[in-house]
């Protein structure tokens, strides 16, 4: 078990500071997708801090620097910030790119 850990935190420190893409499955005070390795990821709006104890976005401002669209279902393309916050050890933070499209449907 201990060896399993430390080579999946080895994975996502690869990880660290690439671009990637993401599955929003909630959005709201927190914005929460998948990455393309099922891990659960944070992300983060353009200008808004990496932080979590930094002061965050309400979910209205957050919603108007969307363009008041909603993003749960879409695809982003993310680059990842940081790697195993406190709250969640296996899990990414990552910043959003402008651009969200709808996801793609899945194959029968």
């Amino acid at each position: 078990r201990t060896k399993a850990e430390e080579a999946h935190r080895a994975f996502l420190h690869k990880l660290y500071d690439t671009r990637d893409r993401f599955l929003v499955e909630k959005d709201g005070e927190d914005i929460l997708g998948r990455s393309r390795h099922n891990i659960r990821t944070r992300l983060l709006l353009q200008g808004e801090p990496a932080d979590p104890a930094a002061q965050r976005l309400e979910p209205l401002e957050r919603l108007e620097r969307l363009g008041g669209t909603r993003l749960k279902g879409s695809v982003v393309s993310a680059r990842i910030l940081g790697v195993g916050e406190q709250s969640c050890p296996r899990s990414l933070t990552a910043r959003m790119e402008k651009t969200a499209e709808p996801a793609e449907p899945c194959l029968p």
